[in-house]
């Protein structure tokens, strides 16, 4: 390569990182300076972190058991937040910038395969853009947590094997070993294709070959690490897990639930919409790029005659990506919840799959426009077209944008911080405050909306139990009850809504199955006299957080 050519490189890669570094700070760059918000799925799973800043935070919470392999079964990332903790650099506003990091990250990466399978610099370019957009129209990458590098990890992935750097490609499937699992075992099922057409091209197999040697090690290493090592830590539960059949008759996993896994089907569309199970189309209105992929790969197909040019052994990632995507996205139905959730396996590797289909079709265009000899419909297509599209793009960029960041009142935040730090705070699970309390202001919450789900027998035991007394404590009828409840539990705070007791919300209550029977049975026996609506009445507030013990005090 001439040093012009390398200069020439190196000024697009440093316009991929500089598209990489605006579309991250112009999506994830408003939450940078909200304090008190938070990426939805970080809340949820995170929040026990804090107890790496302070022993004494969240200290035998029921929850924080529940969620500590969600980082404790991801040694890279454990000591990333180890060290996070250490330097006691506050975890929400990290998580927000390490969000930005992997976004800015995977643009970079994303460019670098596009670059690798084109000689037109320029589409690649605009194929980063495109592809930096899809990452934040989905919530991987703003959740800060395994998943969000999956972008990251099959586009570099997929450029070191277009550049044929085999050992290199291995090492990074290795390391997603301890980083993202699901993106592992993405990039060991095309490791395993990849070996699998080594042998057919040389009609045996090399057994001293380094695509050989280094899939049979990451498949060691994982089996080593899963069955011997974590062998004992479970998924977000502790105690007996369910098998696939008891999980199937759970409200909890069936739609209406908490965690709406089983119940969709592909012939009536339910699949489509299908978060976890199917491919989420509806829930991620960009998903709609897939189609659209689909569409145009079959024309690529039909005018290339199946990649007769000098790229086939560039792309050939992509064909490897969508055989593990469909491999692993069935396995992982018939092994569920071994290999977790389906979608994990299928929703992004499609999207990938689509644009970079797009985008050879638009590489096929730029070429025949090349052969027109219309010096005016060659400007058309040069500038009209694409501004065009840049117009419609950032018209309708808002509508697909999907980074679920949540967010509390400063006031709610400090009110709540106020309470002792062994606090345990209660309420009607739906209540957004609530569901945010753990991290935001890191005090244990006895039960809500967002951790009501559960794979073990035993924790799922106690949500129930925690779901039927909270919804009782917030429709008890007089204070006596309502007491006892809170007593009984070891509850020494309650957030009460008076909102809860309006005719209109009476009458349409509803929360997730398997509750909602048991709340509308509560509200009607009630008879419409309710202790919390009185009280707060009594006190002229809206919105209060109760403490336990000077109600009690009052009493007496």
């Amino acid at each position: 390569m001439s040093k012009d050519q390398d200069k020439h490189n190196k000024l697009f890669l440093f316009f991929a990182l500089t598209i990489g570094v605006f579309l991250a700070c112009r999506y994830l760059g408003p939450e940078l300076y909200n304090t008190y918000s938070v990426q939805d799925d970080f809340r949820q799973s995170f929040f026990w972190l804090w107890q790496y800043y302070d022993d004494t935070l969240l200290k035998n919470d029921f929850f924080a058991e529940m969620y500590k392999s969600h980082v404790t079964r991801l040694p890279i990332l454990n000591l990333i937040f180890l060290a996070i903790a250490n330097l006691k650099i506050d975890l929400v506003i990290f998580s927000k910038y390490f969000a930005l990091l992997i976004g800015i990250l995977s643009t970079v990466a994303a460019y670098l395969y596009f670059h690798i399978i084109s000689k037109n610099k320029i589409i690649s370019l605009f194929f980063c853009a495109f592809m930096s957009f899809l990452f934040y129209s989905t919530d991987h990458i703003s959740a800060a947590q395994a998943r969000s590098f999956i972008w990251l990890g099959l586009f570099l992935y997929m450029y070191l094997k277009a550049i044929n750097k085999n050992f290199i490609a291995a090492l990074l499937t290795f390391l997603l070993l301890f980083l993202s699992p699901n993106t592992f075992m993405l990039c060991l099922a095309m490791e395993g294709f990849a070996m699998l057409k080594e042998v057919f091209d040389n009609k045996k197999i090399n057994f001293k070959s380094t695509l050989f040697v280094s899939t049979l090690v990451n498949a060691f290493s994982a089996l080593f690490l899963y069955k011997i090592i974590f062998k004992d830590i479970q998924t977000q539960g502790v105690g007996t897990p369910f098998s696939k059949l008891e999980m199937q008759n759970l409200p909890e996993f069936l739609p209406g639930g908490r965690h709406p896994i089983f119940g969709s089907h592909f012939f009536d569309g339910t699949w489509f919409r299908n978060e976890h199970w199917g491919f989420g189309y509806g829930y991620h209105p960009v998903s709609k790029v897939v189609f659209i992929g689909l569409a145009v790969s079959i024309i690529y197909f039909i005018v290339n005659k199946f990649f007769v040019s000098t790229k086939v052994h560039k792309i050939c990632s992509v064909i490897f990506l969508i055989s593990s995507s469909l491999s692993l996205y069935f396995l992982s139905q018939l092994t569920f919840p071994l290999l977790y959730l389906p979608s994990r396996y299928i929703a992004v590797p499609t999207m990938v799959v689509a644009v970079v289909f797009i985008f050879l079709f638009f590489e096929q265009l730029t070429n025949l426009k090349s052969k027109i000899s219309n010096q005016k419909l060659k400007l058309v297509m040069s500038l009209v077209l694409p501004f065009s599209f840049c117009c419609i793009f950032f018209a309708e960029e808002k509508k697909y944008i999907h980074l679920r960041y949540v967010s509390m009142q400063e006031a709610t935040v400090k009110v709540l911080q106020q309470t002792p730090i062994n606090s345990l705070i209660a309420g009607f699970p739906m209540l957004p405050d609530l569901n945010s309390a753990s991290i935001l202001a890191k005090r244990k919450i006895y039960v809500d909306y967002e951790r009501s789900m559960a794979y073990t027998k035993e924790s799922l035991k106690e949500i129930r139990k925690r779901n039927l007394v909270a919804i009782k404590m917030t429709y008890a009828t007089n204070k006596e009850e309502f007491l006892a409840l809170a007593q009984q539990e070891g509850i020494t705070h309650f957030l009460a809504l008076r909102d809860l007791y309006n005719y209109r919300n009476l009458q349409n209550a509803r929360y997730i199955n398997p509750y909602n029977q048991f709340l509308k049975q509560t509200i009607i026996q009630a008879k419409g006299q309710f202790f919390l609506a009185q009280y707060l009445d009594q006190i002229k507030q809206q919105y209060a957080l109760i403490d336990i013990a000077s109600l009690v005090n009052l009493a007496s």
